[in-house]
């Protein structure tokens, strides 16, 4: 299978975005249940379902990772793989047996559903596997079963935390004869704006209103690149515009650490104050240096996009510091 590269464009600059697989299974699995309608037309109905080793017949015990229903009616089994696994088909078919052997209980979970689910079932169940590597083994034993219309296999692709991409390698996923309605819940709040997103106001800080349009869209590009590196997050203020890294410890914090402070000047480029490691990268020819303060942090001025350019390394070392 051929490779896929996928690139973010703002404002005349392409920037590459890398392949960051999941470090476990675990985060893949959330990530997908949280969304199941979004990428997969798939009300949830139960995870982890437990199945003893005597129902499959082996000698260990299984796990359905999650299992839903879609508009259709066709119940929906989804197991998940970080990268490859050559048994994979042969798990999942096992759980369509057991499924189709515990069609009650398949019936109560639809019926006690707090969801808008469909509530008739068709007996068709559709198999999909999400996984890092769908390998031509996989293939093969999708195409040997009698029901394969049934089984999808799909290879995923993580591009930082903001991009997911889904390619069904095997297997369609088949068009939603109706949409499934879900109990209308409240939004839960946005923290990390994607790369495409920007703050819809930066009002606050005081000059804002008379900086050029040539510094507004360098600044704008500098948002583009910090924004590729990973979850953060922008506060406006009178003085400066604070970036914000968003790790997991720091989601739980009302005043996340700070790893740039930018100050857009009206005419003048971009005065950038970065956090400092103690072996930092030195600062390329060309920089407006100015004093450093409270020896945390570096200044510089970003003037154009060759500056941009020059500044980046420096942005990403304070970016990873925390």
């Amino acid at each position: 299978m051929g490779e896929i590269r996928l690139f973010h464009q703002v404002y005349g600059q392409v920037f590459p975005l890398e392949n960051t697989p999941f470090p476990t299974e675990k985060p893949l699995h959330e990530q997908i249940e949280k969304h199941l309608l979004e990428y997969l037309g798939v009300c949830f109905l139960a995870r982890e379902v437990m199945i003893g080793a005597s129902e499959l017949d082996s000698d260990e015990e299984g796990r359905i990772d999650t299992l839903g229903i879609d508009s259709a009616g066709r119940p929906v089994i989804v197991e998940y793989k970080r990268g490859s696994d050559r048994n994979v088909v042969q798990q999942i078919l096992d759980y369509r047996e057991w499924l189709l052997k515990n069609k009650p209980m398949f019936r109560e979970l639809v019926r006690e559903s707090d969801r808008n689910c469909v509530k008739k079932v068709s007996w068709q169940p559709r198999l999909i596997v999400i996984a890092g590597e769908v390998t031509r083994r996989n293939v093969r034993e999708a195409k040997r079963d009698k029901d394969n219309s049934s089984i999808e296999l799909v290879r995923y692709r993580r591009f930082g935390n903001e991009h997911l991409m889904l390619e069904w390698v095997y297997g369609e996923r088949p068009a939603e004869s109706a949409p499934v309605e879900v109990k209308p819940t409240l939004p839960e709040p946005i923290l990390v704006p994607g790369p495409s997103l920007f703050p819809p106001s930066f009002s606050t800080y005081r000059t804002w209103n008379k900086v050029s349009e040539e510094v507004r869209t360098l600044f704008q590009e500098l948002l583009a690149f910090t924004q590729t590196l990973g979850e953060m997050r922008v506060d406006p203020y009178k003085t400066s515009i604070s970036f914000r890294r968003m790790n997991e410890a720091d989601v739980r914090l009302k005043w996340p650490p700070v790893f740039a402070h930018v100050r857009p000047n009206i005419t003048s480029g971009i005065r950038v104050d970065v956090l400092e490691r103690t072996q930092s990268t030195p600062l390329e020819e060309g920089f407006t240096t100015l004093a450093k303060y409270a020896s945390l942090y570096r200044t510089f001025v970003i003037h154009d996009r060759a500056d941009l350019e020059k500044a980046k390394p420096l942005i990403r070392e304070a970016y990873e510091r925390h």
